[in-house]
């Protein structure tokens, strides 16, 4: 997102700051000093003895331009701090320090309708990091009329693993308390230590806390570099049974730990999070375990990245049950349009924000076991990102009608020996009838000798570009890749056996894309490479379940309930399980016109039939699903479609 002009002033003078680092030498702590002192001194906090002051001895500060008074604030330390921190060393340990406008925004979500008096509110950091959400708490009880040395020294705790992470936080509460003519220090209320592997000890002799709060580590289980070693993965197995395990972040596992430390009955966490937390099948045990002690009552989006690490991200608040409450009851009579299924059943109301700066969206109704039911949380967000709302009607699902596959890294890795590029005329497999179908098949030699390989990048609605569309594939690229299957018998029987199983007519189903596209493989000779999704119906429902999968409707459920699992923001990505999990239409008869137009949307030669019949096939199905006022749904997905290739 563009800086506004006073980030980007701070942004300037930091760039100052690092190349007078580089040239004296001086470590991350004695920049954040330097930092601090600066800014103190153009802040009206000039005489006051910081806690970093031991860093400067020696420190040529004169040579250092002075920051501008009017965006001179006690968050420059931590961001002078994080500055000098390698990039590999933040990714590493999955440290990313926060902009104060997303610590200030979180911060005000968690306390908006505390049942605790602000004046008297206690809230604790897990991973403080620089302190940019104490700082934000700081500004929001010296707004409710909280003196500052109270809040420095009473109302404030942090841990952080990395103790001159902890310094510099320290410092920053020093100097915003400095600047109001205070000299107040948090003291022991700061520790290092590990909230993980402790749960949080340092600091749990002063609580539990009214909030808890912060922006915990990520770190995904696949990199070996952020991966949890034994010993904590045990630990934490024995702390939160299976809510931990597999590819779980390490987000989610301080979201966990932060139940702990918060106060039942009324106690709140707000977590920045990984979008994926709310939709990742990994993260559902996590979820369920949250929905056991708490219940939300607030969530963010951020419509663009606001961290370096490239990690879309959200924060949900939640608030923890008493030791035998039930989740908070809205009257029948308050519940309105946006109601879940069930909503005369126990709801609570969840605030929605979105975006840089927090703008306030429509809340939502949020039926508690509904929600525990539910494989994602994604309809809290639903709609935040500009995807109209999709409803359908309750009842058959895909898997009702199909099962679906997808290969892992054993299938990946194990077919990269046995690809070949195809020598000869390429055939594009499509609506081409048996006759057709049986060429095609002839051609490639399947089973026998060769059948073609299909990524995700070959697979558009309706269509598979075998062949018409050079793709990569094992960091090469690719005419028209064929899976030598003899030479795969000999090498590796299970995964012919595997390869084998997949050549009968299907359906295949892209991932990582802005509509879901799905394309029919009729003559059954294509092997999916991972992640591509093989859907396995009777002959006669093929294309009827790739136009189901096909839909408007279907799409912006996708968008909605698994928003942030993708690589890209308003991607799809999708998994076999959750393939099955999509809803089927109702209209039988607009059904079948779908599936015909889909099957003819496969035939197209020209960019301008394939274009006329997917939107045809896409009118029908948002009418197959009973879906109200869908020109704006049906505009949205036309507008999605990916482009008919240039170059065939």
């Amino acid at each position: 997102m563009a800086l506004t002009p006073p980030l980007a002033a701070q942004d300037s003078w930091l760039d100052d700051l690092l190349r007078w680092a580089e040239a004296s030498g001086a470590s991350a702590s004695g920049v954040a000093a330097a930092a601090a002192e600066l800014v103190g001194r153009v802040a009206g906090a000039d005489g006051i003895e910081l806690a970093s002051s031991a860093h400067l001895e020696g420190v040529p500060l004169d040579r250092l331009p002075p920051p501008d008074p009017a965006w001179a604030e006690p968050a420059l330390v931590g961001r002078a701090y994080e500055a000098m921190l390698s990039l590999e060393h933040r990714r590493r340990a999955g440290v990313f320090y926060t902009p104060p406008s997303v610590a200030e925004g979180v911060f005000a979500m968690a306390l908006d309708g505390h049942a605790v008096d602000p004046a008297a509110i206690r809230c604790l950091d897990p991973a403080v990091g620089g302190g940019a959400f104490l700082l934000a708490a700081a500004d929001a009880l010296a707004g409710a009329g909280v003196d500052p040395a109270t809040i420095v020294s009473d109302r404030l705790w942090g841990i952080d693993a990395d103790p001159a992470a902890v310094e510099v936080a320290a410092t920053s509460l020093q100097l915003w308390a400095a600047v109001r003519g205070v000299d107040a220090r948090a003291g022991d209320h700061l520790v290092a230590g590990d909230s993980l592997a402790d749960g949080g000890r340092a600091a749990t002799s002063d609580g539990p806390f009214d909030l808890v709060v912060g922006n915990p580590p990520f770190g995904g289980q696949l990199s070996r570099r952020t991966a949890r070693d034994r010993e904590l993965a045990r630990s934490l197995a024995d702390r939160f049974g299976g809510a931990t395990a597999g590819y779980a972040d390490n987000a989610v596992v301080f979201w966990l730990a932060a139940l702990d430390l918060a106060r039942r009955g009324g106690g709140r966490v707000a977590m920045v999070l990984p979008q994926s937390v709310l939709v990742a099948g990994h993260a559902r045990a996590a979820r369920d375990a949250v929905l056991e002690r708490a219940v939300p009552t607030a969530v963010w989006v951020a419509a663009s990245e606001v961290f370096a690490a490239g990690v879309r991200v959200c924060a949900v608040v939640v608030e923890l049950d008493g030791d035998a409450s039930p989740p908070t009851a809205v009257p029948d009579d308050a519940v309105g349009d946006d109601a879940a299924p069930g909503a005369g059943a126990p709801s609570v109301t969840v605030g929605r924000r979105v975006g840089a700066g927090f703008e306030a969206r429509g809340p939502a109704l949020v039926d508690r076991a509904e929600l525990r039911r539910s494989t994602t949380w994604g309809g809290l967000t639903s709609g935040l990102l500009g995807v109209p709302a999709a409803s359908a009607v309750a009842g058959r699902t895909v898997g009702d009608l199909a099962d679906a596959t997808a290969g892992f890294r054993d299938q990946y890795y194990g077919l990269v020996p046995h690809v070949r590029e195809h020598v000869g005329t390429h055939a594009l497999v499509g609506a081409d009838g048996d006759a057709g179908s049986r060429e095609v098949r002839d051609r490639l030699g399947v089973p026998d000798g060769r059948a073609a390989l299909v990524a995700v990048g070959l697979i558009d609605p309706a269509r598979i570009w075998w062949g018409s569309r050079p793709v990569r594939f094992a960091r090469r690229r690719w005419e028209a890749p064929v899976v030598a299957l003899g030479e795969l018998a000999e090498a590796d029987p299970a995964l012919h056996r595997w390869v084998t199983a997949r050549l009968v007519p299907k359906v295949l189903v892209a991932t990582q894309t802005r509509v879901v596209e799905a394309a029919v493989d009729e003559a059954g000779v294509m092997v999916p490479s991972v992640p591509t999704i093989a859907v396995h119906t009777e002959p006669d429902l093929l294309w009827p379940v790739a136009a189901a999968l096909s839909s408007p409707v279907v799409s912006a459920r996708a968008v909605s309930e698994l928003n942030g699992s993708a690589l890209s923001v308003d991607a799809i990505r999708l998994s076999a399980r959750a393939v099955l999990e999509l809803p089927l239409p109702v209209d039988a008869g607009a059904w079948e016109d779908g599936a015909a137009r889909m099957r003819a949307a496969a035939s197209a030669t020209t960019a301008v039939d394939w274009r006329e019949h997917l939107t045809s096939m896409g009118e029908a199905m948002v009418a197959a699903h009973g879906h109200p006022d869908g020109d704006d749904l049906l505009d949205w997905w036309v507008g999605r479609l990916p482009r008919w290739p240039e170059k065939r």
